[in-house]
């Protein structure tokens, strides 16, 4: 479950970095309503592109921080200690 964490934060991060998939490129594009007279509604959704990446980026760096801090832990991976190995 842990290596999945990480595998996921690090996809988030990717996903924050390069932007959009392919099938939401004309969300973003310029291009996409030219007989509009307005540009009101490209714009909003470029602002709610960008604040989704940067969720997406803040989430992924968080998964991606504590996941490693709770593998270089060894967290659940060692025994408890037991009375008589402290003797």
């Amino acid at each position: 479950m842990l290596y999945v964490r990480i595998i996921i934060s690090i996809a988030l991060l990717l996903m924050a970095a390069f932007g959009p998939g392919i099938g939401l490129r004309p969300a973003t594009s310029p291009t996409v309503d030219k007989a509009h007279a307005g540009h009101d509604h490209v714009d909003r959704r470029r602002t709610t592109v960008l604040i989704l990446r940067i969720l997406a980026a803040m989430l992924g760096l968080w998964l991606l921080f504590f996941s490693v801090a709770q593998l270089l832990h060894g967290h659940r991976h060692l025994p408890p200690p037991t009375a008589q190995s402290l003797r």
